[in-house]
């Protein structure tokens, strides 16, 4: 390769790949941080100001059924649910391939959070509480 010559695309787009999911590694952690230790003022600072979160919850635990947005709010959705499983604790751990937060208690996963990023803050967070969808997390 000659000096100033670009990498060929598939070399650019893999480094582009790899920090991406790097951004989405440390994003996760830093929630799943907030969350453990239940530092929600944390939890703002990870979130991007038009941050949207899904619950499935499957109609089997109570839940909205519309996306929730803004950081106010998703911290709310997440303290209330937190406050469900006071000993739940949010461990990293790969969720369809690509990061995520299993949260536990010492008998059950009552949740499964994956995240999108967007600008190195969290801009979409989908929460599964479905017992359903559990029910193989907790096998």
């Amino acid at each position: 390769m000659t000096l100033g010559r670009r990498a060929p695309w598939p070399l650019r787009a893999r480094a582009a790949a790899q920090a991406e999911a790097r951004r989405q590694r440390i994003a996760v952690r830093a929630l799943a941080y907030a969350c453990d230790e239940r530092d929600f003022s944390r939890i703002v600072r990870v979130l991007h100001p038009d941050a949207v979160l899904v619950i499935d919850s499957g109609g089997r635990v109570p839940a909205p059924l519309d996306p929730v947005g803004g950081r106010a709010r998703i911290v709310d959705m997440l303290v209330r649910f937190l406050d469900t499983h006071p000993e739940a604790v949010a461990v990293e751990c790969p969720v369809n391939g690509e990061p995520g937060i299993a949260l536990h208690t010492s008998q059950d996963i009552v949740g499964v959070l994956t995240v999108g990023v967007r600008a190195e803050r969290i801009s979409r967070l989908w929460l599964v509480v479905n017992p359903d969808k559990l029910r193989a997390w907790n096998a």
